[in-house]
């Protein structure tokens, strides 16, 4: 399962460090780089990104 964030750098890396230590089953990437799209099961955003699904 992948986690996508659309945050700033300092809050996504706060976050990155709270899900290994407590969900690290959880990948957790940083947007643009999604990666495989279809392994992203959730994204954490304030303002979401154009054209998202």
């Amino acid at each position: 399962m992948t986690l996508l964030f659309k945050v700033d750098t300092d809050r996504g890396l706060a976050w990155k460090n709270l899900f290994e230590r407590h969900a690290s089953d959880i990948d957790v990437r940083f947007w643009p780089d999604v990666g495989a799209p279809h392994a992203v099961r959730y994204l954490a955003t304030w303002q979401p990104p154009p054209n998202v699904p």
